[in-house]
């Protein structure tokens, strides 16, 4: 006996490529676009207390911004995985803040604050759980101002090390 299941697939294309929650790959891949031109950046790095500012003339923005579009969260299978809450003001957004409700998942949280309908700032919140080392990373990014990336390595056998790098536009 032969069974015939007939499936969707065009649906479940359409399915696999849409944004349910705010797209941080969309939106930073905008910005690398709408910054690409920009000159005259303030980099500050603090590795473990190590200090060290740098004027920079130009960046890789799509280097930059790999933290941020690493931590998106549009996948069909955590549909039911992230709880979001969106705030509206005047009929305009004024923030979505989106909680993790499994904690295997790296990015734990993601707020975005709006004014006049526009992204000002998104943070992220990650944490990565690997068998002798817990990672969690901080990440800011405010429209046309700076983004930071605060990172903190927990070792089992006791070590920590922290990363802080900002960058001034």
């Amino acid at each position: 006996m032969i069974f015939s299941c007939d499936f969707d697939v065009e649906a479940n294309k359409r399915l696999k490529e849409n944004s349910f929650f705010f797209s941080t790959i969309m939106f930073f891949e905008d910005e690398q676009e709408r910054l690409k031109d920009r000159t005259g950046f303030t980099k500050f790095v603090n590795f473990n207390g190590k200090e060290e500012t740098m004027k920079i003339d130009s960046l890789n923005f799509i280097y930059e911004f790999n933290p941020f579009k690493n931590s998106d969260i549009n996948k069909a299978v955590w549909l039911d995985r992230y709880m979001c809450d969106t705030t509206y003001q005047q009929k305009l957004i004024s923030s979505i803040d989106c909680s993790c409700q499994d904690k295997k998942l790296k990015t734990q949280k993601l707020n975005i604050d709006y004014e006049n309908g526009e992204v000002v700032e998104v943070r992220l919140e990650n944490q990565m759980n690997k068998m002798l080392l817990t990672t969690m990373e901080y990440l800011t990014y405010t429209k046309d101002v700076s983004y930071e990336i605060k990172r903190i390595q927990i070792l089992e056998t006791g070590g920590i090390d922290s990363t802080f790098v900002m960058v001034k536009f």
